[in-house]
């Protein structure tokens, strides 16, 4: 699989609330990558955010597209991964966007929409964003649009290879706009357990 391209558009307010984008395009190459990304999965918690696909097509080598019909495909389930870690709490969802016939040479374009209508700390906002995965990332650019009042006060960037990651800030009337970006970041292989 290779990460054609994605790009994460976050605005927050000033109470911490904040709305998230995320658009990807990744290319299947083998059958080992329909296996992984048979599925699209979306963390969410009822308490404090909704999720939801927006779009989701196939584009096939040919150029052809083939729209996936989202109600259809997707599902709300208790997040599994609770049960590894001896918790369990009703709210924490995913929700699942199943691909069918998905192939070898497949490219998958979604849009993912959440909304975070309360924040975990009153006032405050706060993310993480990975520039690396398992796969390679051919663009990835993250933009965070904050209140001018209420800027984002810290910034920690790990970039331990150089990988030359780009950082950009710009005012917008009343608003502070931040745009990171990487190209062509290498995989990273994850340490055995």
């Amino acid at each position: 699989v290779v990460e054609a391209a994605w790009h994460k558009w976050v605005r927050y307010e000033a109470d911490g609330t904040y709305e998230e984008y995320f658009e990807s395009y990744f290319k299947v190459l083998t059958d080992k990558g329909v296996k992984q990304r048979r599925q699209l999965v979306s963390s969410f918690d009822v308490a404090y955010n909704s999720t939801e696909f927006t779009l989701a097509e196939i584009i096939s080598a040919d150029g052809s597209v083939r729209p996936i019909d989202v109600a259809a495909n997707s599902r709300a389930a208790i997040d599994s991964g609770q049960i590894d870690d001896n918790i369990f709490d009703p709210d924490n969802r995913e929700l699942i966007l199943s691909l069918p016939e998905l192939k070898p040479g497949d490219t998958v374009h979604f849009v993912m929409h959440d909304v975070f209508r309360k924040a975990r700390v009153p006032g405050s906002f706060s993310d993480y964003v990975s520039f690396e995965d398992d796969t390679p990332i051919v663009l990835a650019r993250c933009t965070v649009d904050a209140p001018a009042a209420k800027p984002l006060q810290s910034i920690a960037v790990k970039d331990a290879r150089g990988s030359g990651l780009k950082a950009d800030r710009r005012s917008a009337g009343d608003r502070q706009v931040y745009v990171w970006e990487a190209r062509d970041v290498p995989r990273y292989y994850a340490e055995p357990n």
